[in-house]
């Protein structure tokens, strides 16, 4: 494909990009806080707690993952474009954030949401030159968004659910 072709393919209104992702992260955050509410019941008292933690880390992974893909995805992919920002790689770097961040974000602290974040602009970014090398077409990155990030977002609870992941010296096993 010739960067001609790719061009015109290239979203036409990057402010409708932005507006899209932002209700989207919107919508992630009342959903994260919203289901931990739900699910919690043992501690009534703490349901607040789980909830808002779920919110901040629904906040810093997507925040660490937009603008680490912004900085850090012309790299991984050895794409040169002419263009200084790609604003849809950084929106797409934030929705890899929601998706990685999802299974875990009511288990894990923040400090871990950010590294979540992290690990997942790097999962996204070579899952878009794995889906380019493979020939798969997909226009929107939803593969690499939703499943790539989504699969590294249930491993990221095994490794950082707070005191028994296997960043604390737990076993990392995945039953809550």
């Amino acid at each position: 494909m010739t960067v001609l072709e790719e061009r015109n393919f290239a979203a036409s209104s990057p402010g409708q990009v932005a507006l899209g992702t932002l209700i989207l992260w919107v919508g992630w955050l009342f959903f994260n806080g919203g289901s931990t509410l739900g699910l919690t019941g043992r501690q009534p008292e703490r349901d607040w707690q789980t909830a808002a933690r779920a919110i901040a880390n629904t906040i810093l992974a997507p925040s660490a993952a937009g603008l680490s893909t912004l900085v850090i995805r012309k790299r991984i992919t050895g794409e040169s474009q002419d263009v200084r920002l790609d604003y849809a790689a950084f929106t797409n770097g934030i929705l890899s954030g929601c998706v990685s961040v999802t299974a875990s974000c009511n288990h894990i602290a923040p400090w871990a949401a950010v590294a979540v974040g992290l690990v997942a602009s790097v999962v996204y970014s070579g899952a878009c030159v794995l889906m380019k090398k493979l020939k798969v077409d997909d226009p929107l990155d939803a593969v690499q968004v939703h499943g790539c990030c989504g699969l590294w977002g249930v491993l990221a609870v095994a490794v950082f659910k707070q005191d028994v992941g296997l960043v604390y010296g737990g076993e990392g096993s995945l039953a809550f």
